[in-house]
């Protein structure tokens, strides 16, 4: 993730902005006070959650948090997130953005020590043989 300049517009007004496309992924630190998260995910460092408004689960998003239903190994999870939680979100075009008050020095170290991802291309288009109806052949006619 390469981030931007620190942003100082609210979190609410960011991710609301982000979810108009299509999903954003929010970086959590799970060790904040009220994140209810999966069992499995509470001792990480950080947690990136892909959230949208287009999914089949509960999704609410208030003045104070996010509440979503989120599907982990096949199975819904209420997860709540307070904004204080949330230290940096990535839209789908790859803008992220960081709060830097938010973040602690493990979350920081973690992030300088992670390579820089390279964008995928998106495979080239098959060029469609217009035989004219006539199934191509590797015969030749001679006259």
């Amino acid at each position: 993730m390469k981030p931007r300049a620190p942003i100082t517009e609210p979190k609410q007004t960011v991710l609301s902005r982000f979810l108009e496309g299509d999903h954003v992924l929010v970086h959590v630190n799970p060790k904040i006070k009220d994140v209810q998260l999966p069992p499995h995910l509470a001792s990480q460092i950080t947690v990136t959650l892909k959230l949208s408004r287009n999914f089949r689960g509960y999704f609410d998003m208030n003045n104070t948090q996010i509440t979503a239903d989120l599907l982990f190994g096949g199975r819904y999870f209420t997860c709540i997130v307070p904004f204080e939680a949330i230290w940096g979100c990535t839209n789908e075009n790859g803008e992220s953005v960081i709060w830097p008050e938010s973040t602690t020095s493990e979350i920081l170290h973690q992030i300088a020590a992670s390579p820089e991802q390279p964008k995928k291309s998106p495979p080239p288009k098959k060029r469609k043989l217009n035989t004219g109806g006539a199934r191509p052949t590797h015969l030749k006619r001679i006259k």
